[in-house]
């Protein structure tokens, strides 16, 4: 599962970025239980969902990641302004 990690934040990276395999590859991290130590995965995967249209898992996402304790006020305020927009 760390693997699909990284390859999913690889596939993100390329130009131009293959955000449908990217997807892929960062669900199949959050199923096989790496979202655990890594709560950015679900900021990536909500900005993914945003990008491919999918509104609902955008935000349900976000929300997760806005759990997060250990986000900064500033991360934590530029995800609900996001979230926000979203609604």
């Amino acid at each position: 599962p760390e693997t699909r990690y990284y390859m999913g934040r690889a596939w993100l990276e390329r130009e131009p970025a293959d955000l449908e395999r990217a997807l892929s590859f960062l669900e199949q991290a959050r199923e096989g239980g790496v979202a655990e130590g890594r709560p950015d995965l679900y900021r990536r995967l909500g900005y993914l969902y945003r990008d491919l249209g999918r509104t609902a898992d955008a935000v349900a996402s976000l929300r997760v990641y806005l759990d997060t304790p250990e986000l900064s006020v500033e991360e934590r305020r530029n995800t609900q302004n996001i979230i926000n927009e979203l609604n």
